[in-house]
C-alpha cells in the first residue's frame, strides 16, 4: 500500500517475468492480431498478394463493396490510409 501512495507500479513477479521475456514488437504484434477479426487478416492476406478488391471479393464470396469496408476498418486500425502503407506496418508487425 505504501508504494502504491507513493505512485509506484505494482506487478506480480509472473506478471513482470512475462512482460520483460516479450520485446515491444513481440507484444504489438500479438495486441494487433487480436483486435484484427479473421476476415480483416484474410483480406490484408489478399491485399499483400496483390489481388484487387474484386479478386479478394470473389476468393472469399463476399461483395466488393464489404472489401473495401474491411479495408476501411484494417486502416483504422493500423493508423494508414492506403494499401500500400497498410501491408508495410502490417509486416513490420509481424502480421503477414
Amino acid at each position: 500500500m505504501r508504494a502504491a501512495a507513493r505512485g509506484e507500479a505494482l506487478l506480480q513477479p509472473d506478471i513482470l517475468a512475462r512482460v520483460l521475456n516479450q520485446g515491444p514488437s513481440t507484444q504489438k504484434a500479438s495486441r494487433d492480431a487480436d483486435f484484427l477479426t479473421e476476415r480483416e487478416r484474410e483480406v490484408l492476406a489478399g491485399v499483400a498478394q496483390g489481388e484487387r478488391s474484386k479478386e479478394i471479393a470473389a476468393r472469399l464470396g463476399i461483395s466488393e463493396r464489404t472489401v473495401k469496408a474491411y479495408l476501411s476498418s484494417i486502416y483504422a486500425k493500423l493508423g494508414v490510409d492506403s494499401r500500400a502503407a497498410a501491408i508495410a506496418v502490417a509486416a513490420e508487425r509481424g502480421l503477414l
